[in-house]
């Protein structure tokens, strides 16, 4: 794989960022705030992301008590969606790390080659998106580590980690942020997922 510097990473990466561009909407993030995010590295993701985040960035991290990927339904600001869901889905946004992650899924057929190469050429060296190829991956179960990130002078909570990592393989599966934001458009807040990779992925 060929190297091109600590700004554009791997050839291949540096092609996907460009495909990436040309296919994609280009937007200004001065004029679109609520996009922006944690940004992964050129090199790897990892578990340890966060703890590196927050250290470049002055943060501090809650990794004790009861956390959430979002502190409580009511942060949406609209009282019927404490009604429209049920216990069991609001207990786990609010309480997410009283809970255990388990999965059971494998690559097939016609897919399983594009899975390899997958992550052949990008999750196992970047260490994110590391699907399982078989169903013996995930035998192992998978670990659940929520985090959250806290601007120390505010208090307030900025985004939840929340990373996922196979214990049969020691991958990282996924790692994300969590956080409550405004949509220009829409009447209530609602969830922004942060999917990390070379660039951000907002999905809300």
């Amino acid at each position: 794989m060929i190297w091109m510097g600590s700004q554009r990473g791997l050839l291949t990466d540096w092609m996907t960022q460009q495909w990436v561009r040309a296919t994609g909407r280009k937007l200004k993030l001065a004029e679109h705030r609520w996009l922006e995010g944690p940004v992964g590295g050129t090199r790897v993701i990892g578990s340890a992301f966060f703890e590196e985040h927050a250290l470049r960035n002055g943060y501090e991290l809650i990794q004790t008590g009861v956390r959430g990927l979002i502190p409580s339904f009511r942060a949406l600001d609209n009282a019927d969606s404490l009604h429209a869901v049920s216990e069991q889905v609001r207990q786990f946004y609010e309480r997410t790390s009283e809970f255990e992650l388990d999965a059971w899924s494998e690559w097939c057929g016609f897919f399983r080659p594009f899975g390899r190469a997958l992550g052949v050429l990008f999750a196992r060296r970047l260490q994110q998106l590391n699907v399982p190829l078989s169903a013996l991956d995930s035998a192992k179960g998978m670990s659940s580590d929520v985090v959250q990130v806290q601007d120390p002078q505010t208090r307030e909570i900025l985004h939840t980690a929340w990373v996922r990592r196979l214990h049969a393989t020691g991958n990282v599966l996924y790692a994300g942020a969590y956080s409550v934001v405004h949509v220009p458009g829409h009447p209530n807040p609602c969830v922004k997922w942060f999917f990390l990779y070379r660039m951000g992925t907002p999905s809300c």
